[in-house]
């Protein structure tokens, strides 16, 4: 995963995000890195030399997001409790709620056919 977010950061980091390209992006082991080209071969100065297998990956999606964290002393902290609920809360809330009313309603329906079924039932 954290490979994963390298490369959606450097994706977002790069040309291809001014220009609204999706590309891929590579990792290699750092062994694999070198400045010195082989024998013959020149390259630029800040440039590097990667060799062997590259390991490409597509990046799911393009989201770059920005957080300003702060923090409240002690004396506030009273002032501001309830004040921010997490959406992953209640988005979790909402769905749990809405699964209970599903067994609910299976357990309701569950009933009403052993009801229908024991009408069938004498008993002597």
């Amino acid at each position: 995963m954290s490979i994963e977010e390298a490369a959606t950061f450097e994706v977002c980091h790069s040309p291809s995000w001014t220009n609204n390209v999706l590309s891929s992006v590579y990792w290699v082991n750092a062994e694999q890195v070198s400045k010195t080209p082989p024998s013959g071969m020149f390259i630029a100065t800040g440039s590097f030399i990667i060799r062997g297998k590259r390991n490409f990956i597509q990046p799911r999606s393009l989201t770059l997001g920005f957080t300003l964290m702060f923090a409240l002393n002690e004396e506030s902290l009273a002032n501001h409790i309830g004040e921010r609920k997490s959406r992953l809360a209640e988005e979790d809330a909402k769905r749990l709620e809405a699964e209970k009313a599903k067994e609910r309603e299976e357990l309701e329906r569950m009933a009403e056919n052993e009801a229908e079924d024991m009408r069938d039932i004498n008993v002597v």
